[in-house]
């Protein structure tokens, strides 16, 4: 049976694309890990929350929390599911990122893996596509414009539109459920922070802040809370899921042990919002890891491993809840694959493909 021990992976992309996985590879040595370590017991701050209407300032000393630490064991056995083709394609599509033609763009299939078609087609890196929620546009991350910016574009390829200004690492888009906003990290003042913008007009806000590194923040399906990879217990360290409200207030831990060489990454949102997705990235040496598709509850609880998954791998939930998609294999040989909610079956959707997000 497979665990999150059995897969030594790499990256499923460079990862200097990558703002966590940037920091993740930085760190991997003894050296680094020992700085780290001192910094982390350094780490002692206000925490500042940031609302996008009014400014919310929250400080851990006068109350304002910050969250419980979940202490976690080294992951479970999880069963073996058992391998099948792509699933029924229903009206479903998925977008992700392939290299299939020579350079990273973004493609969308049907769930049973047929009709691909190719969206974009700039000599630029595009890559981490997401849904609007009517399925009417996509937001993704290219450099076309020297750097990583925040882009907006019809389901079909058109009408691109360029969201952010700022030339700071813009990273992992998520739409919120009613349309109106799209969350992502980007880099101020030293670290990655959570940023709030409108789709279509208006300038970028401060959502939320704190003395670490915030980002692949994902909307639960009622649009209250955000689910978000942060630092925070330990800075440069370790990197744990927390929830933070709408607004940037409430921040939460869901999972945090800084001593078990575990990073909990990638959160995803089950459509009823009864399970959480989340990549379990163990460190077995200096820049070797082990990574499992694994699930929890909204509170941190029940953490299963479902199968192996290549390193720091995103997943998204299909529209009726049973099935997830995530990125299997390693680095050169990565595919869109998918697995029941219950680890009973799985299967590929498709070759060559990563950051799948199913609508």
């Amino acid at each position: 049976m497979k665990t999150v021990h059995d897969v030594v992976g790499v990256p499923p992309r460079d990862l200097g694309d990558d703002l966590v996985g940037r920091r993740l590879h930085a760190r991997r040595t003894e050296g680094d890990t020992w700085r780290a370590t001192q910094r982390s017991l350094l780490a002692v701050g206000s925490l500042l929350l940031f609302a996008c209407e009014d400014q919310v300032f929250g400080n851990p000393d006068a109350g304002e929390p910050v969250g419980t630490t979940v202490p976690r064991e080294p992951a479970p056995q999880a069963p073996a599911p058992v391998p099948e083709g792509p699933p029924p394609a229903g009206d479903s599509r998925i977008a992700f990122v392939s290299d299939r033609d020579g350079n990273r763009e973004i493609y969308t299939v049907n769930a049973d893996g047929t009709r691909l078609v190719r969206l974009t087609n700039d000599p630029a890196k595009d890559e981490a596509p997401v849904w609007s929620p009517d399925g009417s546009r996509i937001a993704f991350i290219s450099d076309r414009s020297g750097g990583p910016e925040l882009y907006v574009m019809n389901a079909d390829g058109s009408h691109v539109v360029r969201r952010t200004f700022t030339g700071s690492y813009a990273q992992d888009p998520s739409w919120s459920p009613d349309g109106t906003k799209i969350v992502y990290s980007a880099v101020s003042d030293g670290s990655a922070n959570l940023w709030s913008v409108h789709p279509d007009v208006g300038a970028p806000c401060l959502l939320f802040t704190s003395p670490g590194w915030e980002a692949q923040a994902a909307w639960s399906p009622d649009g209250t809370r955000l689910a978000l990879v942060s630092d925070w217990f330990a800075y440069d360290f370790v990197y744990d899921i927390h929830l933070i409200n709408a607004d940037g207030s409430g921040f939460t831990a869901l999972t945090g042990d800084i001593f078990d060489h575990v990073d909990y990454l990638r959160p995803s949102w089950s459509p009823n919002g009864a399970k959480i997705a989340v990549a379990i990235t163990k460190t077995v040496g200096i820049d070797q890891y082990v990574t499992a598709l694994g699930v929890m509850n909204p509170d941190g609880g029940g953490l299963t491993p479902l199968i192996a998954a290549a390193d720091w791998t995103k997943s998204s939930w299909s529209p009726d809840g049973e099935r997830i998609a995530f990125t299997s294999g390693v680095a050169g040989h990565l595919d869109v694959s998918w697995v029941m909610g219950n680890a009973s079956s799985s299967g590929t959707i498709i070759t060559n493909g990563w950051d799948p997000d199913w609508h």
